[in-house]
């Protein structure tokens, strides 16, 4: 009898240590997936799906090269997540890899370029300066005598309304851009590229569309901030509004749409206005993405 209670306390006394062994090993996994969970949120910090990339090993790209340093520096992602043109080495299921950067970089903040693309006067392109750091830019094609490598004014560039004092925007008219480096975009359409303003409480706050998939929007706004939004809080400010001298406007100031400002003088083949405010003898040069009238 004694061999029995025997042999059964120490049956249960295996049971429960088994038992404990398992909890133990589910509570380990458990914390790590929690662990790799928080690292893929540090991250990758965006409500924007993270999938395949529609490109291949050589192709040109614009990519936010500066995120695996500013990730392992702890450094928030949001932040001075500038896009720059670079070639792919390797391509992986959701990262990948650009020149001169060792470390993958999520396939969401990578814009293909395809090859192959040929610009018309007028378009509009999404493209980098090929004169500075090859940082992302729009542009509007001034000369496409050469359609694979169109002549342009730059649209993300500061201008001065003061010709004695020309800033980057007017030292860098008439460059021609590279062949296979740019994508002719539609005028009116919300892809990469596209010019936007995102809903924030009572503001509108300027952005530059990165990434678009289901209702979500990738957008790279004011000093370098990349942040998602719905598209039921997406505006689009389209590259084709017709402005004339006179014409009430809403302007870009610090990140954010302003009103009353009215137009002075347009400069459409360049994609220029100039504009002031109401109560103001000031004149401002800006490109066509810093005014809109969507908002009057």
């Amino acid at each position: 009898m004694l061999a029995l209670i025997g042999t059964s306390m120490t049956a249960m006394s295996c049971s429960g240590n088994s038992e404990n062994a398992a909890g133990s090993e589910d509570s380990a996994a458990v914390a790590t997936e929690q662990t790799v969970a928080a690292d893929n949120q540090a991250s990758f910090p965006w409500n924007f799906p993270n999938g395949a990339l529609n490109a291949q090993v050589g192709d040109r790209v614009l990519a936010v090269v500066d995120h695996p340093r500013h990730v392992a520096e702890g450094k928030d992602p949001h932040d001075n997540a500038n896009y720059y043109e670079r070639k792919l080495t390797e391509v992986g299921a959701t990262e990948s890899k650009v020149e001169r950067c060792n470390d993958a970089i999520p396939n969401a903040l990578i814009i293909p370029i395809p090859a192959g693309a040929q610009a018309k006067k007028g378009d509009i392109l999404l493209t980098y300066n090929v004169k500075g750091s090859h940082d992302l830019q729009r542009a509007i094609v001034t000369d496409a005598s050469n359609g694979k490598q169109p002549i342009v004014t730059f649209l993300d560039q500061a201008f001065n309304a003061d010709e004695e004092k020309p800033r980057f925007g007017e030292k860098l008219m008439g460059t021609q851009l590279d062949e296979d480096g740019f994508i002719v975009l539609d005028k009116n359409a919300l892809a990469p590229g596209a010019q936007i303003a995102i809903k924030d409480d009572n503001e509108q706050r300027t952005a530059t569309v990165v990434g678009v998939a289901g209702d979500r929007v990738l957008a790279y706004s004011f000093a370098g901030v990349l942040e998602d939004a719905a598209k039921a809080d997406v505006t689009i400010i389209p590259f084709n509004e017709d402005f004339k001298v006179g014409d009430a406007v809403w302007v870009a100031l610090a990140g954010t749409y302003r009103p009353n400002f009215s137009v002075t003088k347009v400069d459409k083949e360049n994609g220029l206005v100039w504009v002031k405010r109401n109560n103001s003898e000031t004149i401002n040069k800006l490109p066509i993405v810093n005014v809109t009238k969507v908002f009057q």
